[in-house]
């Protein structure tokens, strides 16, 4: 039984819907991200999991129960990790108790369990300062384990994770992981495209304009996005998606620039062909793979951090990205023409009028 389950919810605000129709189940004790652009519904959905907000239609559950309205919620059935909801003048491990029991059995059971929250998530030097006092990184992990220290059904979290560095962030995913394997609990964490929580994710949701648009493990929205949206949404920077005419050598622009892809990828006149920055390889003049693409990218931008250049440019007059390591050649500038490989397997087709994956 999926611990929660999304069906045909629907949120308007003044007449005017944020989501239309969103349905998915996540199951026990996984760990799904809901991604999106700014404004995509992300933020509402995860207030309505929370039982912050009532949907306008539709329902969800958190396991068996039902959250209806406002008033029928299950107390303590989800909860979302706050950090602003800490009472500033209280300490930390006065927050992280809060309301739970205090004394005899049940009491020593919160102290063990908040102490051992403390430890993994490196609070346990900082537990007797007030919540002012600390930095914004402890108020979130200190949030974070106010939420779990109360065992509920689901967690959600919308935004927090963004305010923490690499090691804090790594032990809070480890501590989110461990409760979710031991309670049967998920957890829901809104992230924007490219976020590392999706290294971590059993699910992701992709979500714009309130519509969800597809929803499976990350590596397979990565592989096989259903449309150019999914297909923009997902991986580090989004897909590189071209406009293209199929003819007997293979594929090429309107403007005539051809693209290679011998194997013609779709069987209508006009498509659209995905390939990601990340999966393109300077070729020099020589032809591009078997069956594969050669993209002539007229550079207007290059960005180099360490080992990894980003490039931007225009292929045909159509914009287009690439990002690459060690394989950049050092003299690479704007103005320059570069021309890029990509194989096969990382080409996508979709239907120029429907824009879904063919």
């Amino acid at each position: 039984m999926p611990a929660v389950t999304l069906a045909d919810v629907v949120k308007t605000y003044s007449g005017s819907a944020v989501l239309k129709g969103a349905s998915f189940a996540v199951p026990a004790g996984a760990l799904c991200a809901v991604t999106g652009p700014a404004g995509a519904g992300a933020s509402t959905l995860l207030r309505l999991i929370a039982g912050l907000e009532r949907p306008t239609s539709g329902e969800i559950a958190i396991g068996e129960t039902p959250l209806r309205s406002f008033g029928t919620a299950v107390p303590g059935l989800a909860a979302m990790v706050a950090p602003d909801g800490l009472k500033p003048r209280a300490n930390l491990y006065a927050n992280i108790v809060r309301g739970l029991p205090r004394f005899g059995p049940e009491g020593r059971a919160t102290e063990t369990r908040a102490l051992a929250l403390a430890d993994a998530l490196g609070l346990g030097p900082l537990l007797a300062r007030r919540a002012r006092d600390v930095s914004t990184s402890a108020r979130v992990l200190a949030a974070l384990a106010q939420a779990l220290a109360r065992r509920p059904g689901a967690i959600v979290i919308d935004g927090a994770f963004a305010a923490l560095g690499v090691e804090d962030r790594a032990r809070a995913v480890g501590a989110l992981r461990a409760h979710l394997a031991e309670t049967g609990a998920v957890a829901v964490v809104a992230g924007r495209p490219g976020d590392e929580i999706l290294r971590s994710a059993d699910l992701q949701v992709a979500i714009d304009t309130g519509e969800v648009l597809q929803v499976g493990a990350p590596d397979e929205l990565y592989r096989r996005p259903a449309d150019v949206r999914v297909a923009r949404l997902t991986g580090p920077a989004g897909m590189n998606v071209l406009p293209v005419r199929a003819n007997q050598t293979g594929l090429s622009l309107e403007d005539g620039t051809w693209l290679g892809a011998a194997s013609v990828m779709t069987a209508k006149t006009h498509g659209l062909l995905g390939v990601r920055p990340e999966r393109l390889f300077p070729i020099g003049e020589g032809l591009p793979p078997e069956n594969g693409a050669r993209l002539p990218v007229d550079v207007t931008a290059v960005s180099r951090l360490g080992a990894e250049t980003w490039i931007e440019g225009f292929v045909g007059g159509v914009p287009a990205a690439a990002r690459f390591g060690a394989a950049a050649p050092d003299d690479l500038a704007p103005g320059a023409r570069l021309i890029l490989g990509a194989e096969r397997r990382d080409l996508h087709m979709f239907d120029a009028a429907t824009e879904t994956r063919v």
